[in-house]
């Protein structure tokens, strides 16, 4: 188990995003979705340990990539 590492200078608040997937929040969440159960399986981190969803890096505008120090190639969870 591993926590995943934010990049230097990245502050609480900072979005997350993904390349090529445009941020557009449910203005109220329904609770019957299960939207973690949809996300999760393609939530893992390639052979250099970046996160990533469906294989493109997850990322802080202007900060850099979320990483795992030493777990590569395993499912987020």
């Amino acid at each position: 188990v591993e926590i995943l590492s934010p990049p230097a200078g990245s502050q609480i608040g900072d979005l997350v995003e993904v390349e090529g997937y445009k941020r557009q929040p449910d203005a109220v969440l329904n609770p019957k979705k299960k939207i973690w159960v949809t996300v999760a399986p393609d939530l893992k981190t390639n052979e250099f340990g970046a996160a990533t969803y469906k294989g493109v890096p997850l990322f802080i505008p202007g900060k850099g990539n979320i990483i795992s120090q030493t777990l590569k190639g395993v499912q987020v969870k």
